[in-house]
């Protein structure tokens, strides 16, 4: 995919939001070295709470569900 777009005339991709599809990191910097990834933060916050204790789990998925409301 990447590829394609140095054959199209793309020059430089910056940027790329992303899920977490295995390769496409990989693949976006073999093509573009400097390109910087962020994964879509649902990810983030998903792989983040799994990690929280049960008692916790509520009181953390709502703060941050009031952090996206009011920063994104």
């Amino acid at each position: 995919m990447f590829d394609e777009l140095k054959t199209y005339g793309v020059e430089d991709v910056l940027f790329i939001s992303m899920d977490g599809v295995s390769g496409l990191e990989a693949g976006a910097k073999s093509i573009f070295p400097d390109i910087v990834v962020q994964r879509y933060i649902v990810y983030l916050i998903r792989n983040s709470i799994k990690y929280v204790l049960s008692k916790e789990y509520k009181n953390i998925r709502n703060q941050l569900k009031e952090y996206m409301v009011y920063h994104h």
